[in-house]
């Protein structure tokens, strides 16, 4: 099976385990992904951290979900907000 994700380890062993590792998360990400279009939808447009707090996620996980989108242009930059410690955060939203 061919994939563009790159697999790390520094034996054959270790990159065998790692694409084990991305092909066993595959369905969670499918769903965690529909689950953040739909709440981006619900709440038209968030931000990491607040996707993260809703779906009860890492923020890298949300990031790991939102870039493939931002490459297809399924989602978008819609402004920022603050957030807890007053930095500026990305607003993303579905794209029209």
């Amino acid at each position: 099976m061919e994939t563009s994700l790159p697999f790390s380890g520094s034996t054959p062993q270790s990159r065998h385990t790692s694409r084990l590792g991305a092909e066993d998360a595959a369905p969670r990400a499918l769903n965690q992904t529909v689950r953040y279009m739909a709440l981006l939808r619900e709440h038209d447009g968030l931000t990491d951290a607040e996707a993260a707090k809703l779906m009860d996620l890492d923020r890298s996980s949300i990031n790991a979900r939102r870039r493939p989108l931002v490459i297809a242009q399924l989602v978008v930059p819609y402004g920022d907000r603050p957030g807890p410690t007053n930095v500026r955060n990305t607003v993303w939203k579905l794209a029209k």
